[in-house]
This record gives structure tokens, sequence and C-alpha cells, in this order.
């Protein structure tokens, strides 16, 4: 089933600390190797970066998702996208600074998708992240539908300020590694308490056929180019 949606190719990797690493340590370095990117030539195809911090909370995730950090990054367009990886001296840059600043490489933790934006709005304060495992042939309709259903009364929800549905753009047996997921959920508040009652009221109900894993994070905008530009 198709998934009506934004033209720009979305990219978010988990990343993990290397052993022994702290968390305050990790962000240092991973601001760092987000800085080198960015001074790279290629970075002007890219129209949004974000770095999401991870917050405690009640109830954690499955220990495959532990995780230092999540990051975001939007493509101008696919032509765009297939312009940034084809430069090699830039990829091979990042690639070697990656074994520094990582436990596993970002290919490995890595999805492309295809974004629905539910709710298009503010950056900026908090993001949850639900990311989900099908357990079901059926998984995308189900989840797409789902969206007109229990969706419904959140977006509603004021304090709510984005919103997307994120399903990958290749099927799962085209896709070479990365992140095993099946889809990705974004809600994005600059009220912290909004999304952790989310994320414990969704966590109290499986309203979807699969298994889905909760990190709540701070949002941290490194790069954003309006839509208009």
């Amino acid at each position: 089933m198709p998934m009506p949606g934004s033209t720009r190719p979305k990219l978010i990797y988990v990343a993990q600390a290397p052993d022994g690493v702290s968390q305050s340590r990790f962000t240092a370095r991973w601001r760092q190797h987000a800085a080198l990117g960015m001074r790279q030539a290629r970075w002007r195809n890219v129209a949004m970066y974000l770095h999401c911090d991870p917050l405690p909370i009640e109830r954690q995730c499955d220990p495959a998702l532990a995780t230092a950090g999540i990051a975001v990054v939007q493509y101008l367009s696919e032509e765009n996208r297939l312009a940034h990886i084809a430069d090699e001296s830039a990829r091979q840059t990042m690639k070697a600074d990656e074994l520094l600043t990582f436990a596993l490489p970002v290919a490995r933790t890595a999805l492309l998708l295809t974004e629905r934006t539910l709710k298009a709005g503010c950056m900026d304060g908090y993001r949850l992240f639900v990311f989900w495992q099908a357990s079901a042939p059926d998984f995308s309709a189900c989840w797409l539908a789902h969206g007109q259903g229990q969706r419904a009364e959140l977006l509603r929800d004021e304090r709510i300020t984005f919103a997307a549905q994120n399903a990958p753009a290749l099927p799962r047996n085209l896709r070479l590694e990365g992140l095993d997921c099946d889809g990705i959920d974004e809600f994005a508040s600059t009220d912290l308490s909004a999304l952790r009652v989310l994320a414990l009221g969704w966590m109290a109900r499986a309203a979807v056929p699969g298994q889905a894993q909760f990190v709540l994070t701070r949002t941290v905008v490194l790069h954003d180019v309006p839509l208009s530009s």
C-alpha cells in the first residue's frame, strides 16, 4: 500500500555509543561529527538535520533499541540524496570519522524513509519516536488506517506541534543492511509532559499489530531549510 508523503527523502539512524563512553562525552563527539558533515560541499543537498538526545521514560524500550541518540536527515529531493551519496571524497571522510564516533557504522543503524506528514509545525522542543516491527502481513495497511483513528484525537492536541508516519523506502527483502524496522512514528512538542503521557498511553495498549519500541528525546535542530527554498 503506497504512502503519500513528502518528496524529501528522510534518513533516520539510531546512534550507538562505543563501550565505556558516557552519554555526555558521546553527545559532544556526535556534535563534532555533525559539524564535520555540515562542512562538506555535499551538505547543500540536505534540507534538515536533527540530533535527538534520549530522555528517560518510566518504561524502558527494548535493549535492541538502546540508543545514545537519534538523527534525522532529510534531503531536498531524491536527486539531491543521490548527489549527496555520490560524493565519494566526503563519504570516505565521514565513514572514517564514524569509526571514531559510534559503536557501529551509520549504515548499519539507519533506515531510508518516506514521510507521511500528519501535522506540520515546529521542530523544536522534544520528540517521541515509535519504532514498529511488524507481526502481521497486513501491518502497513493497519498502520496507515490507524492514523485515522487513535491519532485523530492526538492531532487535535495543540501541544503536539508535528506528527508523521515514516515508512521504509524499500521493502525488507531489498535492504542490504540497516535498522530492523517496519515503520517509525514521530511526534514533536515543546511540552515534554505531553509526549511523556502519549508514550505511556501507547505503551498501555497495542493498537497496531506489531511490536512498538518508544524513545523520548530532546530535539536539537542543527540545520533547517524552509520548504519554499
